[in-house]
């Protein structure tokens, strides 16, 4: 027997020809990828950054639409829920204010213009109830050295009037009995 080892040839295994050579085109184009890297580096890094944000900006605005699309919507919603609302809210004081004044209730409408009618009215009561202030063409006194009580006190005297009852009997033209007379004597008189 020989001590020779005998080499299989390639043209026995063509796949295994195929992936050498496939491996050693892959290594080539690494090799290149990195030379050209080497040369072009800054450029290809800021046209690389260009296509990144041109594919973000048409992403977003991909999805940017449906959102737009769903706040328009929701406003929309909202909106003429509001308007809904309102256009409810109207009819029901209609309605209230109908039934207040068909039971003659006042509503808060009436109780205001009332009260301004009130102020009006009080306002105008003011001003005519202030009576306008004359000024005093009268020239004044000088005070003399006499105390004011004792120059008013006499200078004003008053006036003792009749009381009522006794006004009663002097109008009557009776004459009053002295009680010293005897009971038979004022019967008599």
């Amino acid at each position: 027997m020989s001590n020779k080892k005998s080499k299989p040839a390639d043209n026995d295994y063509p796949l295994a020809k195929v992936i050498r050579g496939s491996a050693h085109q892959i290594w080539l184009a690494g090799l290149g990828a990195m030379g050209r890297a080497e040369t072009e580096g800054n450029s290809w890094f800021e046209s690389l950054i260009a296509l990144g944000e041109q594919i973000e900006r048409s992403a977003r605005m991909q999805i940017q639409r449906p959102i737009d699309a769903v706040e328009k919507t929701v406003t929309d919603v909202r909106e003429t829920a509001n308007d809904t609302w309102t256009r409810l809210e109207l009819a029901l004081e209609r309605r209230i204010a109908k039934i207040l004044n068909s039971m003659q209730i006042p509503t808060s409408r009436d109780i205001d213009a009332l009260t301004r009618r009130v102020e009006a009215l009080q306002r105008l009561v003011a001003e005519l109830s202030t009576e306008p202030k004359t000024p005093d063409t009268r020239p004044r006194r000088k005070a003399s050295g006499r105390s004011k009580t004792t120059s008013t006190t006499g200078k004003k005297k008053a006036i003792r009037r009749k009381t009522p009852a006794k006004a009663s009997r002097a109008s009557s033209g009776r004459k009053t009995a002295r009680r010293s007379a005897s009971p038979k004597t004022r019967a008599s008189a």
